[in-house]
């Protein structure tokens, strides 16, 4: 395995969750997947030459490697070392494996195979204990509902899923556009797209796992005016840009959730630099191929 040979581009901005396989800019194919999730897109390349990169930042060799060590172990999130990153990094890698011959990315595979190995370790040494600093956590707190007060869940995408098992001791429904083909465990209840009306009746509070659209904005704006004890904590809205939900009382949006982590976080301060150490420590051993990897890389 040649680290050189790597290359990540980062691109901060909201995007539209998705992987693909990539070429390179003469058109040949090249090993690499971009994948996206609600603040970035990153791309990650083998064998790339500098004419491959686009715009925003790009990282190469160590610095690369050390770059998706702190992403994967979510260094780099507004909340740090949460994890739903990791996960969409895996599912991501899993996507391309299915478009791809194994054979012809072996040493592509051994990286990305090293740098989950490296992610769990730096977690399990460092960042075990900040666990409750997730999306899935911190919005139960917001919630601060007792056992039996039932919380609807709206949407079901990735956010959703690594919201839900975090609500466990609610009664827990979910609506969303198209009905999913596996209930979640724990989920009580789910409603079809048509019957809002009937979920918001059924509800307590509810949480917006969606992002912001017009329209989608102001049918849930109307109904749940008329519902001043509804408490409503919406993740995919910014303080700064509520748009329609401005005008909805007591909204909590993802800057709540970010004003609760800041709040906790100051006796946990250590940790998340312990860990970024630990990142640039493992990304030098990963490049410098050393023999005794594990027993150097135990020490960090």
């Amino acid at each position: 395995m040649d680290l050189e040979q790597l290359l990540v581009l980062h691109r901060s901005r909201p995007v539209t969750p998705v992987m693909r396989a990539l070429s390179s800019a003469d058109g040949a194919s090249r090993p690499g997947f971009s994948f996206s999730t609600c603040q970035r897109e990153i791309e990650i390349l083998y064998r790339a030459r500098a004419a491959d990169a686009s715009a925003g930042e790009s990282f190469r060799g160590i610095d690369a490697y050390r770059f998706l060590l702190e992403f994967a172990t979510g260094l780099r999130s507004a909340i740090p070392g949460e994890t739903n990153v990791f996960g969409q990094l895996r599912a991501a890698w899993r996507d391309y494996l299915g478009t791809t011959e194994a054979a012809e990315i072996r040493e592509f595979t051994t990286l990305m195979e090293d740098l989950f190995a490296d992610t769990r370790a730096i977690r399990t040494a460092f960042l075990q204990d900040i666990g409750g600093h997730s999306y899935g956590t911190l919005t139960r707190k917001l919630l601060r509902g007792t056992a039996g007060t039932r919380i609807l869940v709206v949407g079901f995408g990735a956010l959703a899923q690594s919201v839900l098992p975090m609500l466990s001791g609610f009664e827990l429904a979910l609506i969303n556009r198209t009905r999913p083909a596996d209930i979640p465990e724990g989920v009580q209840r789910v409603f079809d797209a048509s019957e809002t009306q009937a979920a918001l009746d059924w509800a307590d509070h509810v949480v917006m796992c969606v992002p912001r659209a017009v329209d989608l904005d102001a049918r849930w704006v109307s109904l749940l005016a008329s519902r001043p004890g509804t408490r409503v904590i919406h993740l995919g809205c910014r303080r700064a840009d509520p748009g329609a939900w401005a005008t909805l009382e007591g909204l909590a949006t993802l800057d709540d959730l970010f004003d609760l982590r800041t709040a906790q976080q100051d006796r946990r301060m250590r940790q998340p630099e312990l860990a970024r150490a630990a990142c640039g420590t493992r990304a030098l051993l990963r490049a410098a191929n050393v023999a005794q990897y594990q027993t150097l890389a135990s020490r960090t």
